[in-house]
């Protein structure tokens, strides 16, 4: 079997590379990307599956002639997590013409699957931050940032895609991953760097924002089910039972590094909270028998470990 993973290289693209590969040695998985890191690959070097490709997806003739000389079974496409804040006019348009063009080659390449990964951000934030807001896989989704048109008129390609033209289309909204080669440049190496050196820790926006945290390769196995089990048609959520707090989820860290908690400046207090979405995960669960294995606390700790041993 061929797999195609678009955006191979980056954070959560490159783990499921590797776990794609190390549990199927008898498929091709193929990494398509415009770069290889090889500092997040460096173990498939030596992985006589493991090929990487690289392929603009913008260039819709590129993408046919790939699709019909590779023939690939399954296309996951991870592209839209490789997004530059600097330059968002570029990003939407490349990220969604890349998965327009992947969509209409699958139209005649007789392919299995087509996975497309989002994020639960797809939903929106829903003030006041006190409100309770679970939502399902049927929820309206919403515009409440600079990546949101990205994600929801791709979303809404997809799916169009298996309504219209029976692409075997499937799609999995997942919360915020984490794990070891995560952007060194966010949470939660920033707090990780400021508690090792003790210094004031400034909780993002602000401490009362929730997110759920999802350990990488929880997220690895839940797409893995998804693309070997799931219904062609359906929506996923892929989402950790770690819900917290930004504030909490430093205190977390703070206790694990054994530092205070007086490390932490929490602004006064404005009023203006709002809550991250909390999608239901029951769908997945009760269909797939997917639930997650690392707690907030345990992945956060495997994390921090690989930190450690890989400062340099």
């Amino acid at each position: 079997m061929k797999v195609i993973i678009a955006g191979g290289s980056g954070f959560m693209g490159s783990h499921f590379v590797q776990y794609m590969a190390g549990k199927y040695p008898e498929n091709q998985i193929i990494n398509l990307d415009t770069y290889e890191d090889k500092q997040k690959l460096r173990s498939m070097e030596d992985m006589a599956n493991y090929q990487f490709m690289k392929w603009n997806l913008t260039n819709r003739e590129a993408v046919f002639h790939l699709l019909d000389t590779v023939k690939p079974d399954i296309i996951i496409n991870f592209s839209q997590e490789q997004r530059d804040p600097c330059d968002m006019d570029s990003y939407a348009e490349k990220s969604e013409t890349a998965a327009i063009n992947l969509l209409d080659a699958c139209r005649t390449c007789g392919i299995r699957r087509y996975h497309h990964v989002l994020s639960e951000k797809i939903y929106g934030t829903r003030p006041p931050y006190h409100t309770p807001h679970i939502f399902t896989e049927e929820s309206p989704i919403a515009v409440s940032d600079a990546f949101s048109p990205v994600m929801t008129d791709t979303d809404m390609t997809a799916r169009m895609c298996h309504r219209f033209d029976g692409v075997p289309v499937t799609i999995s909204r997942c919360s915020k991953n984490y794990g070891p080669y995560c952007n060194q440049n966010e949470f939660p190496f920033t707090v990780v760097r400021k508690a090792l050196a003790e210094e004031t820790i400034i909780p993002e926006i602000d401490g009362e924002t929730i997110n759920g945290w999802l350990y990488v390769a929880d997220h690895c196995r839940a797409l893995d089910l998804i693309i070997n089990e799931g219904k062609d048609g359906e929506i996923y959520h892929i989402v950790s039972e770690s819900v917290l707090t930004k504030t909490e989820a430093v205190k977390t860290i703070l206790r694990i590094l054994n530092k205070p908690e007086d490390l932490i400046y929490c602004s006064k207090d404005n009023g203006n909270h709002s809550r991250q979405s909390v999608p239901d995960t029951s769908k997945i669960t009760q269909e797939l028998g997917w639930v997650p294995s690392y707690d907030f606390e345990t992945g956060l700790r495997k994390t921090i470990l690989w930190y450690m041993t890989h400062q340099n």
